[in-house]
């Protein structure tokens, strides 16, 4: 959003059974650059039953899609997701590992007090959810039903799904949709344009790059696109499929070594993600440290990945910040606060573009 942008769990309910997919026996996740796969087995969806799940973030815009699909599943056999928590909460630097107050598995896991000032709209084709932070549209598959519950009731799937005729102080959104043989299930969570776009950095980020005036491009929020319909959720997930099959693609290696080949693959995603078009800059981070910062490692890959328009961009973005003062007399002395280890008035003088 930056910041936390709820939490989505998915589960299944068949027979008399309801259980949320991360409990099920056996689970294999695969990581394809720019994509999640899970393949999800457990005793009580039969024997030789597979639930596939599919997760991209979308391309063209700020979202998430996911496609569901279940083999040899009993007739009955229906998706459950809940989904709530947005909050905007940024943390120390938007969880980066090792900086948090609590370990970072604990730090992306749901609270019911994330949940406090949102609220729900009900629609034909999903849900709304408001906050002062974000609205995301949830665009539900066919069939589906849904209802709001209490955010307490979160680690307690069966509670969740009785439909708590109160409206609770700390909402999520629960839903179900009978799985098809004839086609996946597509859900989608999508960020539209509202009044709480304008977000500042964190100030341990803004403590690193001071601001100078001079003539860089001005950061500006992307404009997002108009929430999707369901009818069209098929294309947009095979439009996004094929995007991120390209970016993998754009620099390939074949060696005798698998895991460099795959490596390559992730880097080219990684260097998309470091992109910010806002800023008109690469960042220093694709999600923690996600500020501008000059030179480190992100500068290099557009050149490596033939992004030159890109470079270009980020070379306007910081020469209009030159420091043209005039070159020091002496060069100052190393810093005593840093134990002599930094000379950073000597580092922040006459060439530099950081300030």
């Amino acid at each position: 959003l930056p910041g936390r942008g709820g939490n989505l769990r998915l589960g299944v309910k068949t027979g008399g059974t309801v259980m949320w997919l991360k409990d099920a026996s056996h689970i294999v996740t695969r990581y394809r650059p720019g994509e999640l796969i899970y393949e999800v087995q457990d005793q009580a969806f039969g024997a030789g039953a597979l639930v596939t799940v599919e997760l991209l973030a979308y391309a063209n815009t700020e979202g998430l899609v996911v496609r569901a699909q279940a083999k040899n599943m009993s007739a009955d056999a229906k998706l459950i997701w809940a989904y709530g928590g947005v909050n905007g909460q940024r943390g120390t630097r938007d969880g980066d590992i090792g900086t948090e107050r609590v370990p970072i598995s604990q730090y992306f896991q749901f609270q019911p007090a994330f949940a406090e000032d949102n609220s729900f709209i009900l629609a034909t084709e999903g849900f709304t959810l408001k906050s002062r932070h974000a609205t995301i549209v949830g665009i539900t598959p066919t069939g589906a039903q849904e209802h709001v519950a209490d955010a307490d009731q979160w680690n307690d799937l069966p509670a969740l799904l009785s439909d708590a005729p109160a409206t609770p102080k700390r909402p999520v959104v629960v839903g179900l949709a009978p799985f098809s043989a004839e086609r996946p299930l597509l859900l989608s969570l999508q960020r539209v344009n509202d009044e709480s776009r304008a977000v500042t950095d964190l100030n341990i980020y803004q403590e690193v790059t001071a601001r100078k005036a001079g003539n860089a491009p001005q950061s500006k929020p992307a404009v997002l696109l108009p929430a999707f319909d369901r009818a069209e959720l098929p294309k947009q997930f095979a439009a996004t499929e094929k995007h991120f099959e390209e970016l993998r693609t754009k620099v390939r290696v074949e060696t005798p070594d698998p895991y460099l080949d795959a490596a390559v693959a992730s880097l080219n995603v990684v260097g998309d993600a470091l992109w910010d078009s806002d800023a008109h800059a690469i960042m220093h981070g694709a999600i923690a440290w996600r500020t501008k910062l000059l030179g480190w490692r992100g500068p290099y890959s557009l050149d490596d990945l033939g992004w030159h328009d890109r470079a270009r961009e980020n070379f306007e973005t910081w020469i209009p910040n030159q420091n043209t003062d005039p070159i020091p007399a002496m060069l100052p002395p190393a810093d005593k606060k840093a134990n002599l280890a930094r000379n950073e008035p000597g580092l922040h003088s006459n060439g530099d573009l950081s300030n």
